[in-house]
């Protein structure tokens, strides 16, 4: 056997051992999350949805029925409120469908599909593209999907309220795909491959109809690209030119919608674009002051020589590495635009969990393009006395160390992610909710208002606030007034006069 593929062979026995690990410590996260979701159910704008979304199915249960009922009530919204064609479907359809009897779907929804964009990335970016074996791209990738999932800034509001998962979250792991996907079909050699393409332009329609704070950076991602695209005369330029148009229209019949005026209108007044913009970067810069912390440093440290040996051979030049990360800044001030356009603030958490995932993913991405740069220099001249160094270095003794490493890096930034984040971490949440019985004592106390929900004798339910409100399951109680928008969504739903909370002593 060669001495090269013994080399591989080892190489990759060693990367597999890792993979193990990580995917172990990615179960160790995901569980629990999954464990509580079981615990969780409709509230708020959940039940106002529901009320007008729901009636098709329970009364016919034909799944093409609903679908197409749910077609018109996302038009009437379109026309009436928010004007998110796609994600507003979506989020009526699977409300519909699971929300009284499998709400806990939404924690699948959300985790799954974060898991899923950050695989599909590391296999279009990093193994097809830039040429890594696949190992190694899963290796990358798999830190920045356990990030997502254990520190957004709302768990709750990342995972386990629908209505924000299928707005939000779902559209971002979307965006993530079709940002890889489209950087794999400029740099695929055959042209006659049209899957992808059409793929493409499948996702750009989704993406653009679900919110404007993943809609606006897909616009700027795909805009840069294209520009890219026609400069360096890349022969898939024309079908740049015509994702873009498609994109800019898509992302247009949500911007310009009748219910997206409406809102603006009951929102109050904006700011100016000119000035949104501009604060977009300060504000964008703040963030990053303010959030990477410790365990984002030290993700990015440990990830510099698993970078290192990643692009070892490359297909991607790393040029211009300067203009790389001010791409990057851009495209992630960009996401700040739109709230601070429409409302002169950056946003909810469930906003800001968008400005976290996308933190996350363009940090490690900017190490990796620069390590990628310093990589090609030292190939690139005369410098043999650390490659012959480097080739010294016996294949068993570099694996060990390379697990050695991960090892002591997996347990240190698990260290720091409780040292700082403690409970808010989503995992470690999860974990004391259900061994202190708070999730499970929370869902008994809905469980009885579920019953006087459901007595038609009484008209005018008066109910104790929750003893128990898990951090990840609890977004918004009733109100003492029952005139409030929550309380009357609740009446609304079930059908009451008024309901109502009875005041703390």
């Amino acid at each position: 056997m060669p001495e090269n593929d013994r080399q591989s062979k080892t190489d990759l026995i060693w990367d597999l051992l890792i993979i193990a690990g990580l995917v172990i410590a990615l179960a160790i996260i995901c569980v629990p999350l999954f464990m509580i979701s079981k615990y969780s159910f409709m509230s708020a704008d959940d039940f106002s949805y529901m009320y007008q979304v729901g009636g098709e199915w329970k009364s016919s249960h034909s799944v093409i029925k609903n679908l197409i009922f749910e077609v018109r009530q996302s038009i009437e919204t379109w026309k009436t409120w928010q004007g998110l064609y796609f994600a507003d479907w979506l989020y009526f359809v699977i409300l519909s469908f699971f929300g009284e009897s499998a709400y806990f779907i939404t924690a699948f929804i959300g985790i799954l599909s974060m898991i899923a964009s950050g695989l599909l990335f590391a296999w279009f970016v990093f193994h097809k593209v830039q040429g890594a074996h696949f190992t190694k791209a899963v290796i990358a990738i798999l830190p920045i999907v356990m990030l997502w999932i254990l520190i957004p800034i709302s768990g709750m509001e990342a995972f386990f309220w629908m209505i924000s998962v299928i707005l939000y979250t779902l559209p971002f792991a979307l965006s993530v795909i079709l940002s890889a996907l489209i950087v794999y079909v400029l740099a695929e050699n055959d042209e006659k491959k049209t899957i992808p393409a059409i793929i493409c332009f499948m996702l750009a329609f989704a993406v653009a109809g679900s919110n404007y704070v993943t809609g606006l950076p897909m616009f700027c991602i795909i805009a840069v690209l294209m520009i890219v695209s026609i400069v360096t005369r890349n022969p898939k330029d024309r079908f740049m030119v015509a994702l873009f148009v498609w994109y800019a229209l898509c992302l247009a019949l949500s911007v310009f919608s009748p219910g997206a005026a409406a809102r603006q209108s009951a929102a109050g007044s904006g700011d100016t674009a000119f000035h949104a913009v501009l604060n977009s970067f300060v504000e964008a810069f703040k963030y990053i002051k303010t959030w990477v912390n410790l365990p984002v440093i030290l993700l990015n440290v440990f990830l510099i020589p698993h970078f290192f040996l990643m692009t070892k051979k490359s297909r991607i030049s790393f040029r211009l590495p300067i203009l790389f990360t001010i791409i990057s800044f851009c495209v992630f001030a960009s996401m700040f635009t739109p709230n601070l356009y429409a409302l002169k603030i950056i946003g909810m958490y469930r906003v800001q969990n968008m400005y976290r995932f996308a933190m996350y993913l363009l940090i490690p991405l900017n190490v990796w393009y620069y390590v990628g740069w310093v990589r090609r220099k030292v190939d690139y001249t005369k410098n043999r006395k650390l490659k012959e160094a480097l080739k010294k270095i016996h294949p068993q003794v570099l694996g060990v160390i390379k697990l050695t490493v991960a090892f002591a890096a997996s347990l240190l930034m698990a260290f720091t992610v409780y040292k700082y984040y403690g409970r808010t971490s989503t995992s470690v949440s999860a974990y004391y909710s259900l061994k202190e019985n708070e999730a499970e004592f929370y869902f008994e106390e809905w469980e009885e208002r579920l019953k006087v929900f459901n007595d038609e004798s009484v008209t005018d339910p008066v109910f104790e606030p929750y003893s128990r409100k898990p951090y990840l399951l609890f977004f918004v109680d009733l109100s003492t007034d029952n005139t409030d928008w929550v309380n009357e969504a609740y009446a609304r739903y079930f059908g009451k006069n008024s309901v109502s909370l009875s005041p703390s002593e």
